[in-house]
């Protein structure tokens, strides 16, 4: 949100320069969680400044998120797939990665490092 006129409501508000040397983010992120909304910006005195409040909700919404995130486990290198051989097959036929990887049922990045190692063999 963008305004010249938001109520300050006792707000804290911080430059961009000050938003980056405190959160180490770059300026496209910044500039994506003002776009979503996440942070919120206002002009003062003809310079964008930041809601305090809402970068330190993005802080902790981040944190929690990190803490809260899914580990998957996959395995490793392409030759360590149970399916290594049908999908080197199929990429000799010219079959396409994205093919393979959704009628097998493993990551297009399992079928690239496989790809890879043939190419290298």
């Amino acid at each position: 949100m963008t305004s010249t006129d938001a109520p300050d409501f006792g707000e804290r508000w911080l430059t961009r320069d000050e938003v980056l040397a405190r959160t180490g983010k770059s300026r496209r992120t910044l500039d994506r969680w003002c776009a979503t909304g996440t942070v919120r910006k206002a002009v003062r005195g003809g310079r964008t400044v930041y809601a305090f409040s809402t970068l330190v909700a993005t802080h902790r919404a981040m944190k929690r998120n990190y803490a809260e995130r899914t580990f998957v486990a996959g395995y490793g290198r392409g030759n360590r797939h149970p399916a290594t051989e049908e999908i080197r097959g199929r990429l000799a036929d010219g079959e396409t990665g994205a093919a393979i990887a959704r009628d097998i049922g493993c990551s297009t990045a399992t079928v690239t490092k496989i790809r890879k190692e043939l190419r290298n063999a």
